[in-house]
């Protein structure tokens, strides 16, 4: 709040913080304990040796609690260590000094590792932060990496944000044999993906004693209590402590002893304008724009300024300085010395907590008195904007900044505005600047349906994404009247769930099962009710809740799609299969009948480009994205054996990997800052996995020009995400492995058989399934190799059955022809079924080289013999065409 009145024109205006509850803190301390914990600083021992770097960290590890606790001495510590991963060193969270100081003197090196997996401790962290958070208390996580040339890896989804992390870094000057840059990198990478609260990282390769216990004095400060890094700055006056004539007096300074080094003062100083350095500076790196607005007086608490500082009271107490007194040129550091790594170009930094937003000075000025804000003169909004400028460079971007500011805010007053209308962050920006104001509150009715094509335990995965996907748009804004859900809903309380009742799409996600509708669920999930669900055509359906998109010409639609798939179809759980051209036609009548605006199609399956290549055409104004082309698998993720692995008990994939790549990405975005486009590289990004053996090509499809559209018109936004903006690396980082779809049934088989006790029903009752579907597999790419070497011969049958047509070209030309060939063919020779449906390119092939329904009747019969008995058999699962 704004404290003062205005008559007082030459007094500045004071703020003051209003009281706030803050939480005691866990801290859990993780240390490197790698060999190069052991490199030597540059201090020396009472034995005279030179100290190393865990004998630093180890005082300084003490020195933190000590101070922490006089601080607030319900603070409590538990320590870890990191070589490979992170495991426990004292698991209890404590108080009591001596059992710190236990923990503390029982650190010791290990061995050179070669590898640093942050995923341990953040699981670790996670499990411990939902035990603070019931108590009312923050967690916290403070890290310290000693390695200069192994860069820490994790895995974690970017939505579980449930503690914070700080980074101490220590490392060795840069040189061929190392990457302390690159591993930097990776840690504030790893800082941004899992902080609740504003994260600090600092580092150091000077090996100095005293800028460790510097850093560890600046992350004293409490998480609710800091400002963003890029803000912070200890004062630059830290001079060595000399006798220089124009000193300050006696009590306005105040020493900070550091032990063996050198005495430092806090001088006074006065408001100044930015210093350039001269022609001649010969370390630009020291220059920094310097700004002061108080004298030591007012640093400390009361007013007194007087007498000796404590290292909790350096830090604690410079929550009082109205604004950092310099800016590092580094953009990203906090320290008055030259730092030894080059700057990292950082993202914009949102606040990292809902209830925390950050307000800049310009903010707390424009919200206490928006009149105000509007006359404010140039000068006065120089020197706010200024005082957030982090070197020299910023200058210019400091002036643009300023005229933005001062232009947007009389703007903002002469339309008359309530409260301004002032931008306060980046995700106010496409409303404000939407012209005559109408912005996305004027789309119509946003609709929806979501479709899970499968069913049996195996593939659980397709009805997790389909229930995580209503739980999105239901946060979205979406009403349960405009959402229709199909799923088989045969897996939250199947025998084979360990956790009855709830369904999760992520390792550490929640339960995404409750409060689905459940409109079209067993035998009712099929084709006709589904295509008659698009069009709206109620007369059409077979059973289910009746809901359908009763859309108008103002309304937009999307649809989500998740099952197996093939060439040219997409599978269902009962009878016959989905197939393009079918879907196509409904899509195209759809947009005849002027019943909606536009329409977003997300599609998860395998060869789904093959559902819209060279068969959806533009006009039609719908924009369609699939996980993969028209030639690959798609993948499932959050597989057994995988890396991140769902948990023990279960053993089956938890989602699919472009699926989850596009909600884990809606989840933590404000889908009014974010396109349609934006999300299309992000998730071909990941689910491409770099084009590594694992992943697959995302496509789009339709009319591209959509794109640029927010996701908001489509999907809504959680209003928790209102001050997050876009971010185009701010995903989970793709998995190092992935399965393909048509593996995942074999994987749950076999994982069950493998955790099954020896000689129980259950392991005998796995085997049968495994076996039963791998003689399943073999029949079917048996049946189908040997028909196309008896209708085009030994050699030119394979060459035949596997062409692929150009790209933009549709699989077949004569659709009848397809389904016709594949009745035939299960006819004699049985189900398809999902594993099968990787043949419709074979299928399609023999349709566009003239082959007729009476060849592939004799050489179906001919490699047939009889049509096989069992789960698999068309004479129980009904034909797929």
């Amino acid at each position: 709040m704004m404290e003062g009145g205005e008559g007082d024109a030459a007094a500045p205006p004071r703020y003051a913080l209003n009281p706030a509850r803050i939480s005691s803190e866990d801290i859990l301390f993780c240390v490197d304990v790698d060999a190069e914990c052991l490199a030597e600083m540059k201090v020396t021992g009472p034995n005279g040796r030179p100290f190393t770097r865990l004998d630093t960290v180890k005082q300084s590890l003490l020195l933190f609690v000590h101070s922490k606790l006089a601080i607030n001495p319900d603070h409590r510590f538990a320590f870890a260590t990191l070589s490979k991963s992170a495991s426990w060193l004292r698991k209890e969270f404590s108080s009591d000094v001596e059992s710190a100081a236990a923990a503390v003197r029982s650190l010791q090196a290990t061995s050179a590792s070669g590898h640093a997996d942050l995923t341990q401790l953040f699981r670790i962290a996670a499990h411990e932060a939902k035990k603070s958070r019931a108590q009312n208390r923050i967690f916290r996580v403070i890290l310290i990496y000693c390695r200069s040339s192994i860069q820490p890896q994790h895995q974690w989804p970017v939505n579980q944000k449930l503690f914070t992390l700080d980074v101490i870094y220590l490392h060795d000057k840069p040189g061929p044999d190392n990457c302390p840059q690159q591993v930097y990198d990776a840690l504030v990478d790893a800082l941004e993906h899992v902080s609740e609260y504003e994260g600090h990282i600092h580092e150091s390769g000077q090996g100095l004693t005293r800028i460790l216990f510097r850093h560890m004095c600046m992350l004293l400060s409490h998480p609710q209590q800091r400002c963003p890094q890029d803000f912070l700055d200890i004062p630059k006056s830290l001079v060595k402590k000399s006798p220089a004539p124009d000193s300050a007096p006696a009590e306005e300074s105040a020493i900070v002893p550091i032990q063996r080094d050198p005495i430092w003062t806090m001088q006074p100083q006065t408001i100044a304008a930015p210093v350039r350095p001269s022609s001649d500076d010969n370390d630009a790196n020291q220059y920094a724009t310097q700004f002061s607005v108080v004298t030591n007086r007012d640093i400390i608490e009361g007013g007194g300024g007087r007498g000796l500082l404590s290292i909790g009271q350096v830090v604690t107490d410079a929550r009082h300085l109205s604004v950092p007194l310099e800016r590092s040129p580094r953009g990203g550091g906090n320290y008055p010395v030259r730092r030894t790594l080059r700057p990292r170009e950082r993202r914009p930094r949102r606040s990292s907590h809902p209830d925390r937003p950050f307000r800049s000075p310009i903010d707390e000025w424009t919200e206490s008195d928006p009149t105000r804000a509007a006359q404010n003169s140039l000068q006065s909004h120089r020197r706010a904007t200024m005082i957030r400028l982090a070197s020299a460079s910023a200058s210019a971007a400091a002036l643009l900044l300023l005229l933005l500011s001062s232009g947007l805010l009389a703007a903002a007053a002469g339309r008359g505005v309530p409260g301004g209308n002032v931008i306060k962050l980046p995700s106010d920006a496409s409303s404000f600047f939407r012209a005559g104001g109408g912005g996305d509150d004027s789309v119509g009715t946003r609709w929806a349906v979501l479709i899970a094509g499968s069913n049996g335990y195996w593939n659980y995965r397709h009805q997790a994404d389909v229930c995580h996907a209503y739980q999105l748009l239901k946060k979205g804004g979406l009403k349960d009247e405009n959402i229709v859900v199909f799923m088989y809903d045969d897996i939250a309380d199947n025998e084979e769930n360990p956790r009855t009742g709830i369904v999760i799409n992520s390792p550490e996600g929640d339960d995404v099962y409750e409060g689905v509708p459940k409109d079209y669920t067993g035998e009712d999930v099929n084709v006709n009710n589904f295509l008659s669900v698009i069009l709206g055509n109620k007369t059409a359906l077979t059973g289910g809740s009746g809901k359908v998109v009763d859309s108008g010409p103002d309304d937009t639609i999307f649809i989500y799609y998740t099952d197996h798939g093939g060439p040219g179809v997409l599978g269902m759980p009962t009878s016959s299969f989905l197939y393009a051209d079918d879907l196509i036609d409904v899509l195209k009548k759809k947009h005849a009948s002027g019943t909606y605006k536009s329409l977003v199609f997300y599609l998860e399956a395998c060869e789904s480009g093959s559902i819209f290549e060279g068969l959806l055409p533009e006009g039609l104004n719908i924009y369609a994205t699939t996980a993969a082309n028209a030639e690959e698998s798609s993948w499932g993720t959050y597989c057994p054996g995988e890396y991140p692995s769902p948990p023990v008990e279960y053993e089956t994939c938890l989602g699919d990997l472009y699926s989850v790549a596009w909600m884990e990405d809606s989840e933590v975005h404000n889908l009014r800052t974010e396109t349609l486009h934006q999300q299309y590289q992000l998730v071909k990004k990941r689910t491409s996995n770099d084009n590594a053996a694992y992943g697959s090509h995302v496509m789009q499809y339709g009319d591209i020009g959509l794109s640029k559209e927010d996701l908001y018109l489509y999907m809504g936004t959680n209003p928790e995400n209102e001050n997050s903006s876009f971010v185009d690396d701010n995903s989970l980082r793709p998995p190092r492995k992935a399965v393909n779809q048509r593996d995942a049934d074999l994987l749950h088989f076999w994982d069950k058989f493998r955790k099954a006790p020896e000689g129980s029903s259950r392991k005998l009752d796995a085997q049968k399934q495994f076996f039963e579907a791998m003689s399943h597999r073999m029949h079917i790419d048996h049946s189908v190799k040997l028909i196309g070497k008896l209708l085009f011969g030994i050699k030119k049958g394979p060459e035949v059955l596997n062409a692929v047509r150009p790209a933009g070209q549709p699989l077949v030309d004569d659709w009848a022809c397809l389904k016709n060939l594949v009745r035939t063919f299960e006819t004699h020779c049985g189900s398809l079924s999902q594993y099968g449906m990787k043949h419709m390119r074979s299928f399609a092939n023999m349709c566009n080289a003239g082959i007729q329904a009476e060849q592939m009747t004799e050489a179906s019969g001919q490699a047939c013999a009889h049509i096989p008995s069992g789960p698999w058999s068309s004479l129980s699962r009904g034909f797929s065409a």
